[in-house]
């Protein structure tokens, strides 16, 4: 006797998988877009921004914007 053909579903963990990476991918999108507007409007000027990393441990990024070449 065969079975009937069912089409495969994702699971619920995979489900909620992609839904937390959308969500995530959204946020570091948005994100970008703010770092970017700062930035240009700081060409030049040096900036830092402290990161917090694994076990807690804090480390500081600085970073002096320049102008964008968009031939690149």
């Amino acid at each position: 006797m065969q079975r009937p053909n069912k089409e495969k579903t994702p699971s619920t963990r995979t489900r909620q998988w992609w839904s937390a990476f959308g969500t995530a991918f959204l946020f570091v999108a948005l994100l970008l877009g703010v770092i970017i507007d700062i930035m240009g409007d700081n060409i030049g000027k040096q900036l830092k921004a402290v990161v917090k990393r694994a076990n807690d441990v804090t480390a500081t990024l600085s970073v002096i914007p320049e102008e964008a070449n968009p031939d690149m």
